[in-house]
């Protein structure tokens, strides 16, 4: 794990909760080259020097707002392509060419930087404090001993706020009526009603097991373990050493990304995630995406919702995102009938 200097992060209180991890990109995305992008509302670029250190910064060069993503990297700096200005990884300016090499620098010349930490596979941005930032992100216990690297990613850009895109990370009973084909290499068609067994919501962990069942018993139940790190984090364990994790940021207030990530603690783990998340890419987040874009309203939240007991995960959720993000679902009358 590679850490940033703490540094403040942008005012995201309107946004999402304080004190929280986010992803920004899968760390094999980050190449040698700057990347430009958008997270958490905020204009970002991310980079990594010689001596593979990851860095977020403000996207725009204070000199004359050109986009750093068209930048390069030169040893451990990031350079303007506009007219050569170098940015070290604190942020700080450490060369303007047309002034030369002696010339004293004003405060001013400096981009913003972005506290971040290399952690499972992704690189994530904190959004709350630089005092209260811890030295690690959370993990999922269950995934302790499975390599993040040794798997694919299905990356998913919903047009949607975060606040109904990760609904959809806790939605365990559209399974059979939404990806039919998918349950019944799972499941038995019939096994449709949902139960919860061993429900643990306490704290920033929660845990469960979805028990799929016919109506009116008989039959052979299907289980499926579920849990879940508040806000983002999403972890299925389909048995046989075969996890469907799945995280999510928001990009700003109306859009969402996220990735799916089969992690496999079997034999030939890279084929097995491959083919997975090829399956889930091509077969699965096209159906879910097709539902979602027409929900309304599009925020989602209790209070435009009848949810019922198969539904615990998605109203806790809302529950305690409502409690800690003031105002979070203020304007749902005006995201459609």
């Amino acid at each position: 794990m590679r850490r940033s200097a703490m540094e403040p992060a942008a005012n995201l209180a309107a946004l999402v909760p304080p004190d929280r991890w986010w992803p920004l990109l899968p760390t094999r995305q980050l190449k040698r080259q700057p990347t430009a992008l958008e997270r958490l509302g905020t204009q970002m670029v991310v980079w990594r020097n010689a001596r593979g250190e990851a860095h977020a910064h403000e996207r725009f060069c204070p000199h004359r707002r050109a986009d750093l993503g068209r930048g390069r990297i030169s040893g451990t700096n990031l350079v303007c392509k506009f007219h050569g200005f170098e940015f070290d990884g604190s942020g700080q300016c450490r060369l303007m060419p047309c002034e030369g090499s002696a010339a004293k620098i004003p405060p001013g010349m400096a981009i913003r930087r972005f506290p971040t930490l290399e952690a499972h596979g992704f690189l994530w941005c904190w959004s709350g404090s630089p005092d209260a930032m811890p030295d690690s992100v959370p993990y999922l216990p269950a995934l302790a001993g499975v390599p993040p690297l040794a798997s694919a990613d299905t990356e998913m850009v919903w047009e949607m706020p975060i606040e109904r895109s990760v609904e959809q990370l806790m939605d365990i009973h559209h399974t059979p009526f939404t990806h039919p084909l998918l349950w019944l290499s799972l499941s038995s068609k019939r096994n449709t009603r949902m139960v919860y067994e061993d429900l643990l919501l306490e704290g920033e962990h929660w845990r469960g097991t979805a028990r799929f069942e016919p109506d009116g018993g008989g039959g052979k139940p299907f289980r499926l373990p579920h849990q879940l790190l508040f806000p983002n984090q999403s972890l299925l364990d389909f048995g046989y050493g075969i996890y469907l994790y799945a995280t999510l940021v928001p990009i700003n207030r109306e859009r969402s990304i996220g990735w799916v990530r089969y992690l496999v603690k079997a034999p030939f783990p890279r084929a097995l995630s491959a083919i997975s998340n090829w399956l889930e890419a091509r077969f699965v987040q096209p159906d879910d995406l097709a539902v979602l874009l027409a929900n309304r309203p599009a925020r989602g939240g209790l209070e435009h919702q009848c949810l019922v007991k198969a539904d615990t995960f998605i109203a806790h959720w809302h529950r305690r995102w409502g409690h800690l993000v003031r105002g979070a679902y203020d304007d749902e009358a005006s995201n459609g009938p």
